[in-house]
């Protein structure tokens, strides 16, 4: 597979909530963030809008990324300056016995 754009791949720290569970802390600076490059494709899948004051829009992508990529569902991708929330776990994709990509659901919600 041939890849023409650079996929980051944003992780968060994790920290401790009140009920003890660790989660991802998005509420940290830029620079705490862990950005991973990767060259990959992000392709469209769909978009929604509400139609009642038109305050919110949805769009759904999927990123396809090198087999090696460390991407989880707690992670974000950022393409061309947008960040998109992984959506599920990536999936590993196998071509005549052997890693071949992954690919991952992502999607971004503008508005409301």
């Amino acid at each position: 597979m041939r890849y023409r754009d650079v996929v980051t791949v944003v992780r968060a720290p994790t920290a401790a909530g009140p009920d003890g569970a660790t989660a991802p802390d998005w509420a940290v600076p830029e620079g705490s963030l862990t950005l991973t490059e990767y060259p990959g494709e992000f392709q469209p899948i769909s978009s929604t809008e509400e139609i009642v004051g038109q305050e919110r829009i949805q769009s759904t992508h999927k990123a396809f990324l090198p087999y090696d990529a460390d991407v989880t569902a707690a992670d974000r991708l950022r393409f061309l300056g947008a960040e998109y929330w992984v959506d599920g776990a990536p999936e590993n994709h196998r071509h005549r016995g052997r890693p071949h990509h992954i690919e991952a659901f992502c999607f971004r919600v503008q508005g409301g």
